[in-house]
């Protein structure tokens, strides 16, 4: 059966100039270089639009591009504030000013309502800096037929921003005769996202707002570090929680962790991570 998308639903699919700022920003952290005494933002951002996109938002060009360079100031003042107790280092950009371009997207497989950031540390006139490019695609909503059984969703599939849901766990692979193992323990908290809970299957799990970690926070404030602390079961069976030097700190039960220590991580606990920003709850699974 062939679906057609209601005018209330086609207007969910225009490209709205929010959607730019927030793929800009994730480019900015995913980009990120860092040294031990200083962290690189990346300073040029690339981005791709359908070329129908593109001509209806030629009028407000650069009011998009003072958004985006506004957001980007914003995120990195919010960086270099000074955080109570705690060494860090300065992030900034290997350049003068931001470089933000609005492109064309001609390839055939280019979509409207759609976003590509490719971004660099710095253009290569500037610097001889060796950066990384990151490029990241958001999809706005679209009214699509649900996909046939057996296949895959393509918005899944061709967006990599598309993160695990928080109540997905990374599973070792078992064998078939192999029963799954059980959790260890479960982490449950409430962030910018709403509630969340995740079984700890692996040995050890990261915490922090970066999307490399484990257990992927989602706080807008930046208070949270992008790697803030960790959880640990050992081969006694005993559970461990470290801080992993994060600007804001990290407290059990009330009581501060030293950075890059190891504590031991009651059955049943509260862990608070920069001063409260988010809280996450811990239970020890019986064996």
């Amino acid at each position: 059966m062939k679906r057609t998308a209601t005018p209330e639903t086609e207007s969910d699919a225009i490209l709205q100039g929010t959607d730019i700022v927030e793929e800009i920003l994730h480019n900015s952290e995913q980009g990120q270089f860092e040294f031990p005494e200083r962290v690189i933002v990346p300073a040029v951002y690339h981005i791709y639009l359908h070329p129908e996109d593109l001509d209806r938002l030629k009028p407000v060009e650069a009011v998009i591009l003072e958004e985006c360079k506004g957001s980007l100031n914003k995120r990195l003042r919010n960086l270099n504030r000074k955080r109570f107790g705690r060494k860090s280092v300065p992030y900034g950009i290997q350049a003068q000013d931001w470089d933000i371009k609005l492109l064309a997207d001609h390839h055939d497989d280019a979509a409207v309502a759609t976003v590509k950031v490719v971004s660099s540390l710095a253009r290569a006139e500037e610097s001889e800096l060796v950066g990384t490019v990151t490029v990241r695609v958001k999809r706005a909503p679209v009214a699509a037929a649900p996909p046939a059984s057996g296949t895959k969703d393509p918005l899944l599939t061709k967006d990599p921003r598309v993160t695990k849901d928080a109540r997905e766990t990374r599973k070792t692979p078992q064998n078939a005769s192999t029963p799954a193992q059980p959790a260890w323990g479960t982490l449950s908290w409430r962030d910018d996202e709403g509630d969340k809970t995740f079984e700890l299957l692996a040995p050890s799990a990261s915490i922090g707002r970066g999307s490399q970690m484990d257990v992927v926070i989602r706080n807008s404030s930046e208070d949270v570090s992008r790697k803030h602390c960790s959880v640990r079961l050992d081969t006694a069976g005993r559970a461990w929680i470290s801080d992993l030097g994060s600007s804001n700190g990290t407290t059990l039960d009330g009581a501060l962790l030293a950075a890059n220590t190891e504590t031991a991580l009651p059955d049943s606990s509260r862990v608070s991570l920069a001063n409260g920003v988010v809280t996450l709850n811990f239970t020890r699974r019986s064996a």
